[in-house]
């Protein structure tokens, strides 16, 4: 299972634990910081990733209107165009890039940003984000064990994201600080692949 949410009683389960690559998802020293938040998702999955959500937030508060946000993933003229309807400008369209290319985005951003739902099935950017030493605000919603939600990851639930993101952008730094401590320690990929291998080997 991805998500403790999974568990079924009854049911022989056993959580799966995602990383991703450190050679291509790592902190940048000296990377300058150019956004607020880097928001990946792509528009083609539109119903699972929580863009309108999102989008509804930012439309609907002042402070948020102020943030520079860089969205990253496909069919950039989508987000565009629910911008135009929403009245916001102070969004990025990068449209799609490659991996290395959002990594070096992430470590520009003082925020990476995952709203997905539930029909969403576990998405990687959140441990991608998270591998680059970005922190994440995670809205409550999305597929993720408990592991994942706790040093540098912003957690939020449907009614409070806006009021968290305005409370805690000031202070990136500090969560900056807690992601690069457990990715080099309980998410570092080397013990990530062997808490999955003993755990495997013990069923």
């Amino acid at each position: 299972m991805e998500d403790e949410r999974d568990f079924i009683k009854g049911k022989r389960c056993a959580p799966f634990y995602k990383t991703a690559s450190p050679h291509i998802f790592h902190p940048i020293p000296g990377s300058k910081i150019k956004y607020d938040i880097c928001w990946p998702a792509n528009f083609e999955q539109i119903r699972h990733k929580g863009h309108e959500f999102f989008l509804e937030n930012v439309a609907s508060n002042k402070q948020l209107k102020k943030l520079k946000i860089v969205h990253c993933g496909n069919s950039p003229g989508v987000g565009r165009k629910l911008c135009a309807a929403y009245h916001i400008n102070n969004i990025e369209f990068k449209g799609p890039v490659n991996r290395p290319t959002l990594n070096k985005i992430l470590n520009q951003s003082k925020f990476g940003l995952n709203v997905s739902n539930l029909q969403d099935g576990c998405p990687r950017v959140s441990t991608e984000i998270l591998m680059s030493g970005t922190p994440l605000i995670l809205r409550d919603t999305v597929r993720l064990l408990k592991v994942y939600r706790q040093k540098g990851v912003l957690n939020a639930n449907s009614k409070n994201i806006a009021l968290q993101i305005l409370t805690n952008i000031s202070f990136y730094k500090g969560y900056k600080q807690l992601v690069s401590d457990v990715i080099n320690n309980e998410l570092s990929f080397k013990n990530v692949s062997k808490k999955n291998i003993d755990l495997w080997r013990s069923l």
